[in-house]
């Protein structure tokens, strides 16, 4: 039986291999073009980029020496973010952290506190013996005395110790002194001493006080005033030396109310 090339059964030729992926050779770019000319220059790749050598141009795009990164004047290139900046970019915080602020110099957990470091027994029999004898200096027209009350009262912020709103109206509603004229009289004393209005730290201010209110109930004729400013600061006591007994007593009880005052400090 002859086949014919109509015969729908008739054994088809097998097809040829394919050859393998890697034996396969790219094809020629050029194709057929007779008149391609291959340039002098850099190697050239059809299909991709061509690629940069890092030492032909800087980080600032301009052309440099072989090898060599260049940075611009303005100090170009990539910059890394603080490490809470990088956080918050990579989703791993959702806000930033606060920086921690420092720590007070006095650590009062007392609830109620007039002044830190300070009984309020203590800070008010202050604050009453004091408003006497500005009382007095007024009446007495010492306006001497008076200034340096009033200067000593705002370095201490003694109105705090009864709760007065601020140095205007303890001038006005408790020593009975216009403010403007409180003001002046303090600012007169704090030039003579060669120091400021400022109110001190509170460390020095609960130290004076305690001093004061311990001396106080054995030594009622005792002062004490603190001078100069800033890192200078000094301690200035005056107490009486006629009766030894309550000297001795005094400086006993001002040791315990100063050494006291440690449990409030906070470590530096």
């Amino acid at each position: 039986m002859t086949e014919s090339r109509d015969n729908p059964f008739r054994r088809r030729p097998p097809k040829p291999k394919e050859p393998a992926r890697d034996a396969q050779k790219r094809p020629d770019p050029r194709g057929n073009r007779k008149d391609f000319k291959v340039m002098d220059g850099p190697k050239r790749t059809f299909g991709k980029a061509p690629r940069r050598d890092r030492g032909d141009r800087d980080l600032a795009g301009k052309p440099g020496p072989r090898g060599v990164v260049r940075q611009n004047e303005r100090g170009g290139g990539l910059r890394r973010l603080p490490k809470d900046m990088a956080d918050l970019a990579d989703g791993r915080v959702d806000r930033l952290r606060r920086p921690p602020k420092p720590g007070a110099p006095l650590e009062d957990e007392r609830i109620g506190f007039v002044l830190a470091g300070v009984r309020n027994q203590d800070a008010r029999a202050v604050y009453d013996a004091r408003v006497a004898a500005l009382r007095a200096a007024n009446s007495r027209g010492d306006r001497a005395a008076l200034g340096r009350g009033l200067c000593e009262a705002q370095r201490l912020t003694l109105w705090r110790a009864r709760n007065v709103t601020d140095f205007a109206a303890f001038a006005e509603s408790v020593v009975g002194i216009r403010s403007a004229e409180a003001r002046e009289l303090a600012q007169d004393a704090a030039r003579a001493a060669k120091i400021t209005l400022d109110a001190l730290p509170p460390q020095v201010i609960a130290l004076w006080l305690r001093i004061e209110a311990a001396l106080s109930r054995t030594c009622p004729t005792a002062t004490v005033s603190v001078n100069g400013m800033g890192d200078a600061l000094e301690f200035e006591l005056h107490i009486p030396g006629g009766d030894v007994g309550r000297t001795v007593e005094g400086f006993f009880d001002m040791g315990g109310a100063a050494t006291g005052l440690r449990r409030f400090l906070r470590p530096a």
